[in-house]
C-alpha cells in the first residue's frame, strides 16, 4: 500500500515538474518569514556537516541554503523534479530518494530541511517519515508544513526526542510544534 502511494506521488510530481518550476522556483523571494526560518536554520548548522533538502523539488531551498554557506544536497522522489533541480542548480548534488525509506546512515546529517515537502503525505505515513528524519540527522530539522486538523501537530505526536523541530504554517491554525 505504501509503495503504491509513493508511486502515485512520484508520477504526479513528474507530470507537473515544468509548471511547478514556473510557479515555485522563486517563491522564497517574496516570503520573508520563510527566508528568516531558513536563515536561522543555516546559522545553527554552519560548519557542522551536511544538510539534506528533503523533498527538494526544483532545488530552490537547497540553492538558498548553499548561498548561505551550507553544505547541502537535495533529495526527491521525482526524477522529473530532480532533472529540473540539476538544470537550475548545477553546482548542487541532487539524489533520488524516498522519505519513507531514506538510504542514509544513522546520524549522518547535521540537519534536514523539508519545506512543504510533506503537505500531500497521507496522515498515516507521517510518523514513518518523521522516524526516518530522526534516524538520519544529529542537530536540527526545519520543516515548513501545513497541518489543520487536531489539537497537536503530527510532529509532536510522532517523535519522542528532545531535538528541535520547527514547523511553520502561514495559513493554518497550527503555527508551531516542538519536540
Amino acid at each position: 500500500m505504501t509503495e503504491h502511494r509513493t508511486t502515485r506521488i512520484c508520477k504526479s510530481y513528474d507530470q507537473i515538474a515544468d509548471e511547478y518550476v514556473r510557479r515555485i522556483f522563486h517563491e522564497l523571494d517574496a516570503k520573508p518569514l520563510d527566508q528568516e526560518l531558513v536563515n536561522r536554520f543555516a546559522r545553527q548548522l554552519r560548519g557542522r556537516g551536511e544538510v539534506c533538502d528533503m523533498g527538494c523539488g526544483p532545488g530552490h531551498v537547497a540553492q538558498y541554503l548553499k548561498n548561505l554557506g551550507a553544505n547541502v544536497f537535495g533529495l526527491d522522489i521525482s526524477p522529473a523534479m530532480l532533472e529540473q533541480a540539476r538544470r537550475l542548480n548545477p553546482d548542487i548534488l541532487f539524489r533520488e530518494g524516498d522519505m519513507l525509506a531514506l538510504d542514509l546512515p544513522d546520524s549522518k546529517l547535521a540537519g534536514i530541511v523539508a519545506f512543504y515537502a510533506i503537505v500531500n503525505t497521507p496522515k498515516e505515513l507521517l510518523s514513518d517519515i518523521f522516524r526516518q528524519m530522526f534516524r538520519c540527522y544529529k542537530l536540527a530539522v526545519c520543516s515548513c508544513s501545513h497541518f489543520i486538523s487536531g489539537t497537536k501537530s503530527p510532529i509532536t505526536r510522532s517523535c519522542g526526542s528532545a531535538r528541535l523541530i520547527w514547523t511553520f504554517s502561514i495559513s493554518s491554525q497550527r503555527t508551531s510544534g516542538v519536540c
